[in-house]
């Protein structure tokens, strides 16, 4: 499937005004320049004031579109840092020949993820209604207007400019933008503004859980041994391993200390079995700047623990990651 391209940045700073109340805005502020234009004016003075309110309602309308895309801008990079994480490889693989009959749910998979209906949240439909609502009524003043005065026609115009509400755009888009910036506090990516207000009533997300809210990489994060054994008497040591990804640097933890494990016989005879018994390798993506799995993910994660665990106390500092993918890819017997 095709990769999804992020939103370029004129695609976001035209989508901040894809809102109807900003439109409204927007047809002011041309109507009200225009008319500033034509109109007559004996001092300079009165011709700079004349000028002063659509040029407000332009920079109040550039001054949100900025406060809009700021935190989009920073979510598209988040995300396509994110991707990185996706892997390449497909989970099934679909081999026709000629004369095959090709599964149609293929195309109808692809469709499905490829085309979804975006739909407005329930600020965005307020908005809108809200919207909708006050230019009616605003017509509806500016059209009595004119008709009781037919001979000014600038009456209305001006009185519907002034009716409109320049600062409410700028003040739910800087509401936004602070309940986004809370959110990116909590690990939180919001992709787009007027979702803040419908994550803000969520308690519970039902979501799948792998590639969406894990790496899709497996780690061992807990051992536990057998340190003594006797009729009444069983003790277990339980030891702490650092590092959740396919990359293999990290600790063993016991007591809140890191410990060696060369130093105990039972670490040593889990690793010995954890790399014998094992198939997989490791892989150093150098376009990704990750360490990629090569086989099964739990022996993978094996993979890792027996060179966390380094029981024979090599010195792996100077090893570049591609030494260090292939090093752990040998078995010393």
């Amino acid at each position: 499937l095709p990769v999804e391209e992020n939103k370029s940045l004129w695609k976001l700073i035209l989508d901040q005004f894809d809102d109807l109340l900003v439109k409204i805005l927007l047809a002011a502020a041309c109507i009200s320049f225009v008319l500033a234009l034509f109109e007559e004016h004996k001092e300079e003075d009165s011709l700079v004031a004349t000028f002063v309110e659509p040029l407000v309602i332009f920079v109040i309308l550039i001054a949100n579109a900025a406060v809009g895309v700021w935190p989009e801008r920073n979510a598209e990079s988040a995300i396509e840092a994110l991707r990185e994480y996706e892997p390449e490889n497909s989970s099934y693989i679909v081999e026709v020949t000629v004369g095959d009959k090709v599964p149609a749910d293929i195309r109808k998979i692809r469709s499905i993820m490829t085309e979804t209906e975006e739909e407005k949240t329930s600020l965005q439909q307020k908005l809108d209604e809200f919207g909708e609502q006050l230019s009616i009524v605003i017509s509806i003043i500016c059209v009595a207007v004119w008709a009781i005065n037919i001979g000014h026609f600038n009456d209305p115009v001006h009185g519907a400019v002034a009716a409109i509400l320049e600062d409410l755009p700028a003040v739910i888009t800087t509401c936004l933008a602070l309940g986004t910036c809370r959110m990116t506090k909590k690990n939180a990516i919001v992709r787009s503004l007027s979702s803040v207000e419908t994550l803000g009533c969520t308690s519970v997300i039902c979501s799948d859980k792998i590639e969406t809210l894990t790496t899709n990489q497996m780690s061992v994060c807990r051992m536990f041994i057998f340190s003594k054994a006797d009729d009444n008497n069983i003790q277990i040591d339980q030891f702490e391993v650092t590092g959740s990804i396919y990359e293999p640097k990290g600790d063993i933890i016991y007591n809140g200390t890191k410990f060696n494990c060369s130093h105990s016989s039972g670490l040593v005879e889990l690793t010995e079995c954890a790399a014998l018994c094992n198939d997989s390798a490791l892989d150093y993506n150098e376009s990704k700047k990750v360490f990629e799995k090569v086989d099964e993910a739990i022996e993978t994660a094996l993979t890792v623990l027996v060179e966390k665990m380094n029981v024979f106390n090599t010195d792996k500092s100077r090893l570049s990651p591609q030494e260090m993918a292939m090093s752990s890819n040998i078995i010393i017997h």
